[in-house]
């Protein structure tokens, strides 16, 4: 049976069912698509479905027309687990936040996984994309499918981290190695089989264990290499020195440098939250994890630091607002997951302090229970605020009508040369 199923994926005969269609999901159904296997969607979310069934990306940087070709493809969406009874491999794309005390918080996954068991069926495979810590995969689906099946056998399971980046050209399927992994060599081999027809480069780990521990190794790296650059920003900001020209002048040398840049603080779901759950399992072995938590404390403080410096520049006496240009996590996309804008915001609005915001990709956003919405960039809406906020470096946002008719610029991005006279 074994050796039909790989037969199966080489004749792009399996049926696969991707549950989640976020920012990991959306994209994997669509290459999926494009090699002409067969995919139904699970999504609990309903307002996506109508989304998706009226031809409409539920997110920016994926057209309508990207949505609208599913149709002509072999492909479904449902919020009915029901249909997993007839996939051949399931593969698990849904979040992993963090709780309140920076432990990871796996219930997205548990209540998926508990509800799909209830129409798993002897070989099939259940694949996990989702970022988590070394032995979630195991300790979360291993003993239940055993209870049931026996895995390697006539049960498969694996492991395969995303590396979406949303808003990047260059981190799509035909450009992006994909790591993979399996509870035994049969998994791993059905793994090997079946993201080789839509990715490129398939690279194979000799564990889930350490397969989930790359994932983080390569998030908690940016982390800290971003703490490393906010904390140069604060030191080089005393000295009245320009970190941006330092940085292009270190890129300049051919090895031993990476360049990261500092900025208002982290966003998106993965550099802000997933190196805390290296720490929470380091903690359970009694390991002190200094170089995550450091940069961690650096990272949050970042939207305090850059509040302090608007402090500074602000007229006291002068009653208009503050305008925010950027409320996504980074620049050209729609995410606001973890963004700095959500955090400077609420300590504006903690200190009474009145704000507009303006961003090409996002069109309104909750704060405090309210609804904030976007603003056009006019020059009203410029000369009007008594300080610009530069906190995403969106494209889209015409930064020469900012540059000129701005009264003070606060540059968290290095869009401008500092020491002009209203940059800051």
């Amino acid at each position: 049976m074994y050796n039909k199923i790989i037969d199966k994926i080489k004749k792009k005969k399996i049926n696969i069912s991707i549950i989640g269609l976020g920012y990991v999901g959306l994209p994997l159904t669509i290459g999926f698509l494009k090699k002409n296997f067969k995919v139904q969607v699970i999504e609990k979310n309903l307002e996506k479905i109508k989304l998706i069934n009226s031809n409409k990306s539920p997110i920016k940087n994926i057209s309508n027309k990207e949505i609208k070709n599913l149709k002509k493809k072999k492909f479904s969406i449902s919020s009915n687990y029901k249909n997993i009874a007839s996939s051949d491999i399931i593969i698990i794309c849904l979040p992993t936040p963090m709780t309140k005390t920076f432990s990871p918080d796996m219930s997205l996954i548990k209540e998926s996984f508990n509800k799909l068991t209830k129409y798993t069926k002897p070989y099939q495979t259940i694949i996990l994309e989702s970022t988590v810590y070394p032995g979630a995969t195991r300790d979360i689906f291993y003993k239940k499918i055993n209870s049931k099946f026996e895995i390697g056998n006539n049960f498969f399971l694996a492991y395969s981290p995303e590396r979406e980046d949303p808003g990047n050209k260059n981190s799509n399927m035909n450009k992006v190695t994909k790591l993979i992994s399996g509870a035994t060599d049969k998994c791993l081999k059905i793994a090997e089989n079946l993201y080789s027809n839509a990715f490129k480069k398939v690279y194979k780990l000799s564990s889930i264990e350490v397969c989930e521990m790359t994932k983080l190794y390569e998030n908690i790296y940016r982390s800290v290499n971003i703490g490393m650059a906010n904390e140069m920003k604060v030191i080089l900001d005393k000295l009245n020195l320009d970190i941006y020209e330092v940085i292009k002048a270190a890129k300049t040398k051919p090895f031993g440098f990476h360049p990261f840049y500092p900025g208002p603080g982290l966003g998106g779901h993965c550099i802000p939250i997933d190196p805390h759950f290296l720490t929470w399992v380091a903690n359970k072995k009694k390991i002190d994890t200094k170089f995550i938590q450091l940069s961690a404390k650096i990272n949050r403080k970042m939207p305090n630091y850059i509040f302090k410096k608007l402090k500074k520049i602000l007229n006291s006496h002068d009653n208009r607002y503050v305008l925010i240009l950027g409320a996504a996590y980074k620049k050209n996309i729609d995410d606001t997951r973890e963004s700095p804008f959500i955090h400077f915001s609420k300590i504006l609005i903690k200190n009474k302090i009145k704000f507009k915001f303006h961003d090409p990709y996002v069109n309104q956003i909750y704060l405090n229970n309210k609804k904030f919405y976007s603003s056009n960039l006019t020059i009203k809406l410029i000369k009007n605020a008594n300080v610009t906020v530069i906190l995403t470096d969106h494209d889209a946002i015409n930064y020469r009508l900012v540059k000129k008719y701005s009264s003070k610029i606060l540059d968290t991005r290095g869009k401008f040369k500092p020491n002009n006279i209203n940059i800051f």
